[in-house]
């Protein structure tokens, strides 16, 4: 795969990441000039891949595997700057890789001619035995065994290796004439072998005498120390005054732990614990004859113990007077200082430049700040430390002096119970109260966002940590870049020399991102045309397609591509996709696992698989089409139009008028707008609308309402039998002219029966609920109010609570039940029916309308067992008063209270029983009652 990139580093310490494409076996070379940025390149998984030899603008190598590499580019030395990353493939005959066909055997030179790039050859050693290769004066060299590993370091221009086991090696040769090169191997005699496993000994207190026989030569020894010692490993060539080798310090493991430099022949090391180390002894640079031998002695001394200079205690608020001519040389002083609070020592007395000076260090020695400029009378030092713990304070000079100290108030903490913060986008001005001093401001970052920090004054120091306390970059006096993988709190750190300041932090925006969130690729870049629509095919190569006019289609593939639309209707298709998509046109295409992996941008349609997608619009109109499979369509904030195809699909319409068709299958609908309109077919399955409108219809063909919104709703059905269901509110349901479910929750509900095969459902404690009904009807279990519609003979009955019922114009036949019942007839030769149990307490109805000319009251002579014969009530067996007057008198009416009583023996010793409050002052007969 080869490309090209245009950036730009726009922070000191800014990192851009560009997705590029290698294929494994092949030679790849990425430039990004002299003066461009540094490179560094990633493998697919995630490790970073250095090969042997590269530079920081330059990465020459073969692709070890294929894949999707990740390559950083950082800032160069010219910090904020334009880039240009060139990737692109090298013709190579001879790849440096395992499978090279090129051979050296021991004794052998071989010539190279047409050099492109590294040459890797397949030697055979022997363990034990050193062998020495050599090339042209500019070239390097290098071991790999033989899995691809590099043994040891990069030579220039000879090496000498002694294998720690038998077998198959590669010598690396990388050439900068790149034209033409011989090289050369050679078994040599060698007394000390090259790595731990063919080390000599060195007994500490003892001299060793070696030979390097070549200029590579490289001898180890192995050593035994004692923790906490401090040593001096010293290497020199008898008879060569002034010139010496380099002495090298390992751990076990092979770490470098410390290193003595050309003309230095000494090193200095204290070893952490007890244990084995390994020195490594070479000849620098000094020796340039590749077959000369030079003799060397290698000598390990303990260093003497140095004693702790003596000091004298110091109390922070005390005074130490010094006097004349005082003490020439330097007074140390102990003090305890503590994090979050400054310091000011002052030494007065003594004049010119021999008057005191200050030198603060910490407890082990380390130099931390000073003050050497002597006033007109005193000195002044004032100082912070980030740490609690003893310091030694230093006072140097020759005249006599009086040392105070005074503790100063520090502003801000510097750790996390600091009470400064910094706004993203803000500003916040602070003060160090001394050198040393550290200010710590929590801040809030967002993972995969870039940030730069910045102060107006160049003599503080910027450090950014992570919660933990630990530095994510490289403190800088100047502005400083960060970008965190995970969102949280943050603390920037201020620290330098007494002073004010202020500093800043900022979002960088468009930046591209320096992880493999990043939306940069290297690849092909396909231009479309001005006018005409363009058909853009996508491939597994990372590909940057540009629509510009015309309407553009854009069918993608598995590469981690662009697509920019332009002007005109764009689509971007991913019918021939393998498995459902996810694209979100809001946070900018195609998501894989949370990352995006496509961009799309400035198109309008987007088409999914055939499997299960999910589509999001952004603010735009959008045109989101689901195809196959049971999709997720969401609309964003635009008027979209969202069609989900076949399956089983969610269309979720965001703010906007949306148009929402779900095709077939059983869809759900989210109706968030009242300008939104649901599309469905008649054999589109059982599909829903949820929505939080306090006022939404249902459209043709859908079967399903469900509210959302518990403040209340006015939900309708269409001429299909619904199911309709509210939130909780007091909500108003009308089921339409289908054979509908209907269920309001809690709150007190109306509603509206037009069908005899209409439900409603309630719960108890659901609120005191009406039902509103234009055919015949029986309230159900937990409804209260019962009100018949129109001008018909319906009828309506109870159940077995305190309802209320109310007729209408028309003939009405009403039925209480059980229960205290309000019955209200509203015109009309309406029937009240009594025929349930009778309670004084549980079941007396009350009607407020009779009229004596049209109304009728009915009595079931299954309770009323005494009433007499079915029909009209006799004669003699109703009575106006306060009781029975005979032993015929079954009905009392009395016209005060406006009490109905049935007597069932009359005078007798029975007592009558309430079943009715009518209106009083009635003037009832016989004839209003019957016997059923």
């Amino acid at each position: 795969m080869t490309g090209s990139v245009q950036g730009r580093i726009d922070v000191r310490g800014d990192s851009d990441w560009y997705r590029v494409q290698f294929e494994a076996g092949k030679t790849y070379q990425i430039q990004s000039g002299n003066d461009g940025p540094f490179l560094k390149l990633m493998l697919p998984d995630g490790t970073e891949y250095s090969p042997p030899v590269a530079y920081a603008n330059e990465i020459t190598f073969v692709a070890p595997v294929s894949g999707d590499y990740w390559l950083a580019v950082s800032d160069s030395y010219f910090g904020m700057n334009f880039y240009s990353i060139n990737a692109y493939e090298i013709a190579d005959a001879n790849p440096a890789s395992l499978a090279t066909a090129l051979t050296l055997a021991v004794g052998e030179t071989v010539t190279m001619n047409n050099v492109v790039a590294d040459d890797w050859y397949a030697v055979d050693l022997t363990a034990g035995q050193s062998y020495f290769m050599t090339t042209e004066l500019v070239d390097d060299l290098y071991i790999v065994d033989a899995q691809g590993n590099m043994i040891g370091d990069v030579s220039s221009y000879q090496l000498h290796f002694t294998p720690a086991a038998s077998g198959r090696y590669y010598v690396g040769h990388h050439s900068f004439s790149n034209s033409r090169y011989s090289l050369s191997l050679d078994a040599v005699a060698d007394d000390y072998g090259t790595s731990a496993a063919a080390a000599g000994m060195l007994t500490v207190g003892q001299t060793v005498a070696g030979v390097w026989e070549t200029g590579a030569d490289c001898d180890w020894f192995a050593v035994n120390l004692v923790g906490g010692v401090g040593y001096r490993f010293r290497a020199t060539v008898p008879g060569e005054a002034g010139h010496s080798g380099i002495a090298q310090i390992f751990d076990a493991a092979g770490n470098l732990l410390a290193s003595g430099a050309d003309g230095f022949p000494s090193v200095d090391f204290e070893a952490i614990s007890d244990g084995t180390y390994y020195v490594a002894v070479n000849t620098g640079t000094e020796y340039y004859n590749p077959f000369g031998n030079w003799h060397y002695n290698l000598t390990a001394t303990v260093l003497p113990v140095t004693p702790e200079p003596p000091s004298t205690l110091l109390a922070i608020g005390g005074t130490v007077v010094v006097p004349a001519p005082g003490t020439v040389g330097s007074d140390r002083y102990r003090v305890t200082l503590e994090d979050g609070q400054s310091y000011s020592f002052m030494a007065s007395g003594g004049v010119g430049p021999n008057g005191p000076r200050f030198t603060l260090l910490d407890a082990n020695g380390n130099f931390l700040s000073s003050e050497t400029d002597f006033g007109t009378t005193s000195t002044i030092f004032n100082v912070g430390v980030g740490q609690t713990g003893t310091y030694y304070l230093i006072v140097d000079g020759d005249a006599g002096y009086t040392l105070s100290s005074q503790a100063l108030p520090d502003d801000y903490l510097a750790s996390s119970l600091t009470t400064g913060r910094l706004e993203v986008g803000g500003i916040v001005a602070g003060r160090l109260e001394g050198q040393g001093d550290k200010d710590w401001f929590a801040i809030d970052l967002t993972a995969h966002k870039s940030y730069t920090f910045s102060s107006e004054d160049g003599g503080v120091r910027i450090t950014i940590r992570d919660a933990q306390g630990q530095t994510l970059n490289s403190d800088g006096w100047w502005d400083q870049h960060v970008s965190v993988s995970a969102s949280g709190t943050y603390y920037l750190e201020v620290t330098g020399g007494e002073t004010d300041y202020v500093v800043g932090i900022a979002e960088l925006i468009n930046d591209v991102a320096e992880d493999t969130t990043s939306l940069g690729i290297i690849g092909n870049r396909i231009v479309g045309s001005d006018t005409e629509g363009d058909r853009f095919v996508s491939t597994s190569n990372h590909d940057f397609f540009i629509g510009r006019g015309g309407d553009d289609l854009f069918l993608a593939g598995a590469g981690h591509d662009r697509y920019i639309g332009g002007l005109g209707i764009d689509r971007v298709t991913f019918a021939g996709a393998e498995a459902g998509v996810t694209v979100d046109l809001s946070q900018g295409g195609l998501l894989e696992d949370g990352a995006l992996r496509i961009v799309i941008a400035e198109i309008e349609i987007v088409e999914g698989s055939g499997f299960a997608d999910r589509l999001t619009g952004d603010d735009s109109a959008n045109r989101l089409l689901g195809g196959q499979g049971n999709d997720v369509l969401e609309g964003g904030a635009g008027d979209d139009l969202m069609d989900g195809g076949a399956g089983a699909d969610l269309l979720v319409g965001g703010l906007g008028s949306d148009v929402m068709k779900g095709g077939h299958g059983a869809d759900v609908y989210e109706v968030e707008d009242a300008g939104d309109t649901v599309i469905e077919v008649v054999t589109g399955g059982i599909d829903e609308v949820r929505t939080d409108l306090l006022v939404y219809a249902l459209s043709a063909n859908v079967e399903r309402l469900t509210g959302t919104n518990t403040a209340g709703q006015a939900l309708t059905g269409n001429a299909g039998a619904n199911r309709i269901l509210a939130a909780g509110g007091s909500d108003v349901i009308n089921g339409g002219r289908g054979a509908d479910v209907m269920s309001g929750g809690a709150g007190n509900d109306i509603y509206y029966v037009d069908n005899v095969g209409d439900v409603v459902v309630e719960a108890k404690d659901g609120g005191v609920d009406q039902v509103n009904a234009g055919v015949d009807y029986t309230l159900g279990a937990y409804l209260e109010k019962l009100n018949l519609l129109g001008s018909g003979a319906i009828n309506g009955t109870g159940n077995a609570l305190d309802n209320s019922i109310t007729g209408n114009a028309g003939a009405n036949i009403l039925r209480g039940m059980a229960g205290n019942d309000v019955m209200t007839g509203r015109g009309g030769a309406d029937q009240f029916w009594f025929e349930t149990a009778l309670s004084a307490a549980k079941n007396v109805d009350r009607i407020t309308d009779f009229s004596v000319i049209d109304d009728s009251i009915m009595l079931d002579d299954a309770v009323f067992g005494a009433i007499g014969p079915a029909g009209a009530l006799a004669v003699g067996a109703f009575r106006i008063g306060a009781g029975a007057a005979d032993a015929d008198d079954r009905i009392i009416y009395n016209s005060i209270s406006g009490h109905l009583l049935y007597d069932a023996d009359g005078s007798g010793a029975g007592a009558a029983q309430l079943f009715a409050v009518i209106g009083t002052g009635l003037v009832l007969t016989n004839a209003d009652f019957f016997v059923v």
